[in-house]
């Protein structure tokens, strides 16, 4: 079993990715539920490389408020000492994969087909000796969500940090509790200014996150 450690590093010496850690870290950045503080892997299967170099993989992983474990397929489009690269919301599929859904999946990624960097997103990854991620911003997301939905501890649920630019920009899906009804919200974080939206987007169709990324102007 891997687990992370996500606060940031002080005094911990930093070194370059393994073969090993670079998919762990490309599954922690470009997978939405990954990137939370509770996020517990239980080891990546390589499944298969295409000619130009990418890594098809899947992960199986869970947090502390689920009891299952989520099972994630991630494609990376390269990695170096640092860096993982990867498609922004194309790179990850959440739970069983159909052959279908799998051919479609690689064909939004470019599978088989040279690589094409004004497409990826980069990701600059500090790995500890100890084999921990350390340059996870110290965003606080209770805190954020509480004052942007004006609800207090009681009212909280659950909330995962689904995608973030800085310690000052991020996007949270949480679920809070109204008067026993259990509503999703988006709460967006943008350098001190708070937004919340009611969504239909729950763990189980977070695939459609990149549609409201879209909508919202999220680049």
């Amino acid at each position: 079993m891997i687990f992370l450690s996500l606060t940031m590093a002080s005094c911990r010496s930093l070194t370059k990715m393994t073969d090993v850690e670079a998919p762990y870290a490309c599954c922690y950045f470009a997978c939405p539920v990954c990137n939370v503080r509770d996020f517990r892997g239980y080891g990546y299967s390589k499944i298969c490389t295409d000619s130009y170099g990418r890594i098809m993989f899947t992960e199986e992983f869970s947090l502390w408020t689920i009891d299952d474990k989520i099972k994630c397929t991630v494609i990376m489009q390269k990695y170096d000492g640092h860096t993982v690269y990867y498609y922004e919301d194309d790179a990850y599929y959440l739970g069983d994969i159909s052959e279908s859904e799998m051919e479609s999946f690689k064909d939004k990624n470019d599978w088989g087909k040279p690589l094409d960097d004004s497409k990826m997103t980069s990701r600059y990854v500090e790995m500890t000796f100890d084999g921990a991620i350390s340059n996870f911003p110290e965003l606080r997301g209770r805190d954020i969500i509480s004052t942007a939905l004006n609800v207090d501890d009681s009212q909280f649920l659950d909330g995962f940090l689904t995608d973030f630019k800085s310690e000052t920009q991020a996007i949270w899906l949480c679920k809070v509790s109204y008067d026993d009804d259990e509503k999703w919200f988006f709460v967006i974080a943008n350098n001190g200014k708070y937004d919340a939206f009611e969504t239909d987007l729950t763990l189980s169709n977070l695939g459609e996150l990149g549609d409201f990324k879209k909508q919202i102007g999220w680049k």
